[in-house]
This record gives structure tokens, C-alpha cells and sequence, in this order.
């Protein structure tokens, strides 16, 4: 499904790009407008043919295009858990604003990223403009001559990927949800964020997380509207336990109304526990 999306005047100016093909710039843009709220998209080529081209032939093959974004890190490419190929376009968060963007299903797979190397044939060669001549010192050119574990380490890390490696790559998709969500695009996950977001997975999956970090947009308390106007979205907050947590989804699947005002909200959270006194004491 097409999305709109903002595209920078600098864009048309990234030298890297514009070095390119021209179709294949186009489809950096197209790429935009196909991928989900985090950037995320199904790298089937016939799929991103029928969505970014549908009415014309491009002049150069997607499957080669893919190769020349992904050799020059503009999106990395992958293949996930059922055998399918799948993309993501790099930084793409630092690019674009998403106002209330819809959870990634695709982020919550766990996908093998390739190296250029990798890439299955499937997926397309890639073209003369990004095949590495001799004597230049290109870092791509190295890996493809370099000796030992170079080449070979890159394939037999992903075969060996443990749980523990899995649950760091579902922590890491969590806390890019809640830096986009949230609009902190130069926070960090440190020791501490990355402690509570892999003590929430034991307890919940990973798109539960994603609801609930989304659902807290829609607590006007969270957002800054009670008594001192503070904001309060760090993502240990969010997460912090099961109570946080299930207020979150709460939040995310049955949104407060919003014809209130403040002060009549501030009633009803005041007054939402209240027991009358011939209760309070009454054996439950």
C-alpha cells in the first residue's frame, strides 16, 4: 500500500545517489512511498515493480537497482524466517515524521540481514556501475578479495545466530518504534533501556510492546496534560512492568474519548477508584 511520504530538495543532490542510474534513484524515492511507517518492505521485485511501476517498464531491472541501494547502504536487504526477502530503508527515520504510524509487521520477524555478498541470486546482479575495479581501495573491493574470515564469517554468523542474538535484534525494533513514536531521534539504547525493553520481552511479544508504546499517545497524562505539563514517554517508563505495560495496550485498543475537557479528564481520574464508605470495609 502506497503511503505519502516527504522528500528533501537534497535529495535530487546526494552525490552517491545521483551517481546511480536514473531509474534506480527514482526507486529510492518510490521506495519511500512502499515501504511501512518504519521503513520496512517486501523485497520481492515483482511486488515493488507492481507498486513503485506499474504503468512503465524501468529502464534498469529492480532486482539490479536493489543490489546498487544495497551496495551503497541506502537500504540493507534480508531474508526472514519464511524464506521470503525482505528490505529496510536505512536512516529512514531520520528522514521522515510519521504522525501516529501503524505497527511493522515485517520489523518483528527475525530477519537475517545479508552482506552484499549474500544476496541470493534471486534478488538480481549487481550492476557494472557498482562492481569494484582493481587498485581503487573500495571497502566493498576488499571484502570481495580479502582472504580468511572475511567473506565467509558474515554467513556463518547468521547460521549461528542464538536466542540471546534474536532477543538484542526484537530490543533493538522496540526501542526504533518508540525513538520514531516518540520523536527522539537522537536517543540511544544504552545497558539500561535495553535491560527493561528484554525484561518486557520475556513477558509480552514484540508487537505487543510496539501497541503499547504507540497506545501511550493516547494518554493525556503521558503527553503533558496534568497538573505540571511534563511529557512523560521514556521508554523505561512505558515499559517499566506488566501494569505499564497492559495500560499501554489498554490505551492502544480502546483510545479515551476527546470530547473532555481537562478538567472534567482530571475528575474522572480522580474519582475512577472511589468506594463508597460502607464499602471500604467490606470483605471482598
Amino acid at each position: 500500500m502506497a503511503r505519502i511520504r516527504t522528500i528533501k530538495p537534497e535529495f535530487w543532490k546526494h552525490e552517491e545517489l545521483c551517481a546511480l542510474p536514473e531509474a534506480t534513484h527514482m526507486l529510492a524515492a518510490q521506495l519511500l512511498n512502499y515501504a511501512d511507517d518504519f521503513g520496512y518492505f517486501n523485497a520481492n521485485p515483482r511486488l515493488i515493480q507492481a507498486e513503485c511501476s506499474p504503468l512503465r517498464e524501468p529502464s534498469v531491472k529492480i532486482p539490479e537497482s536493489l543490489r546498487s541501494l544495497h551496495a551503497m547502504g541506502y537500504i540493507r536487504l534480508g531474508t526472514g524466517p519464511d524464506g521470503k526477502q525482505y528490505g529496510q530503508v536505512v536512516n529512514f527515520s531520520e528522514h521522515q515524521r510519521v504522525s501516529h504510524p501503524t505497527a511493522s509487521k515485517i520489523a518483528a520477524l527475525s530477519i537475517s540481514w545479508s552482506d552484499i555478498e549474500s544476496i541470493p541470486e534471486s534478488v538480481g546482479s549487481p550492476p557494472e556501475t557498482f562492481v569494484p575495479e582493481q587498485g581503487t581501495g573500495n571497502r566493498e573491493q576488499g571484502r570481495e578479495q580479502g582472504t580468511g574470515t572475511m567473506s565467509a564469517s558474515p554467513t556463518d554468523v547468521r547460521r549461528g545466530t542464538s536466542e540471546d542474538e534474536g532477543a538484542g535484534q526484537a530490543a533493538a525494533r522496540v526501542f526504533a518504534h518508540w525513538r520514531q513514536t516518540w520523536n527522539h531521534p537522537r536517543a540511544q539504547l544504552d545497558a539500561k533501556r535495553r535491560r527493561v525493553i528484554r525484561e518486557a520481552l520475556k513477558l509480552y511479544t514484540e508487537d505487543d510492546l510496539c501497541q503499547c508504546i504507540t497506545g501511550y499517545l493516547n494518554s493525556p497524562h503521558h503527553t503533558g496534560r496534568n497538573e505540571r505539563n511534563t511529557v512523560y514517554d521514556d521508554i523505561e517508563t512505558l515499559l517499566r512492568d506488566a501494569k505499564h505495560i497492559d495500560a499501554g495496550l489498554k490505551f492502544h485498543a480502546e483510545p479515551p474519548r476527546t470530547d473532555l475537557s481537562d478538567k472534567t479528564r482530571r475528575i474522572i481520574d480522580q474519582t475512577e477508584g472511589w468506594v463508597p464508605p460502607e464499602m471500604r470495609n467490606a470483605v471482598g
